[in-house]
Formats: C-alpha cells, sequence, structure tokens
C-alpha cells in the first residue's frame, strides 16, 4: 500500500499518511508527489504525518530530515507527527534536536490534537480580497 496524501486546502494542511512497509519504490513515488505538493503551496502551511502504522528506521532519518527542510524553505510552518507510542515520540525528538525543524515539529498520540494544534499554528485562512465598488464623485453645493 503506497502513501495516502490528502490536502485540506480549507485547512491549508497536507496529511501523509505512512503506508506499513515502504519500498525504495513507494518512497521514491512519495518524494516526487509530496514535492510537487509542497511547491503547489501558495501561502504558509501546515504537514500532518500519521506514522502510526510505520515506526522510525534508520533507513528514513536521512531522506525524512531532507523532505522536511525542502518543506519548511517553502512556507511550512509547522508539522504534527502522529506517532503509536512514546518511544517513537523519543525517537522524532532525537531526529530533530539541534536542526532548526526541532521547533516545527511536534509528537502526538492522536489524529484530532495533531489536526487542531496543527489548524490553530497555521492559523485562519487569509481573508480574500475585495475590492471596493469605486464611489461617484462628490457633488458640488
Amino acid at each position: 500500500m503506497p502513501f495516502r496524501i490528502v490536502q485540506h486546502r480549507s485547512d491549508r494542511i497536507v496529511e501523509v499518511v505512512y503506508p506499513e512497509t515502504i519500498s525504495s519504490l513507494d518512497h521514491a513515488d512519495y518524494t516526487i508527489q509530496i514535492k510537487q505538493l509542497i511547491d503547489a503551496q501558495t501561502g504558509s502551511w501546515g504537514l500532518l504525518v500519521d506514522q502510526r502504522a510505520h515506526r522510525i528506521d534508520e533507513k528514513l532519518k536521512a531522506k525524512m530530515l531532507a523532505l522536511y527542510g525542502y518543506a519548511a524553505k517553502r512556507r511550512m510552518v509547522a508539522s504534527a507527527r502522529i506517532v503509536s507510542s512514546t518511544l517513537e515520540a523519543l525517537r522524532l525528538s532525537d531526529l530533530v534536536r539541534g536542526t532548526p525543524l526541532k521547533a516545527l515539529v511536534r509528537a502526538f498520540e492522536s489524529r484530532g490534537d495533531a489536526y487542531e494544534w496543527l489548524r490553530t499554528t497555521v492559523g485562519p485562512t487569509e481573508p480574500a480580497v475585495t475590492r471596493s465598488q469605486p464611489q461617484p464623485p462628490a457633488r458640488k453645493k
């Protein structure tokens, strides 16, 4: 099963669900898809990653950091990762320790808490630009 990627446009959140197993081909396809989606973001945005089905392993650490760096340079303001255990939360903390990502990434055990934190961190959607109607010239007295 490949990665599942969902764009929540109204909240400016990109959601990724990790599969249980990840082949090199799956990750290569995912990297292409997620970079295209990241490049399409038009303002600040957040990343929600559900990694409960796949623990952080040595093979993915460098790839994760590279993608995080790519996203951060393209206006990602926060990332919430849903993990399956306290051990996974510690692995995530170790991964981002000493990097600029430390301030952007937070671990959660539930999707609801993670999504709500991201939604409030990213902030409300940008207000639509409204154009005022031209006013008729003032009458002379």
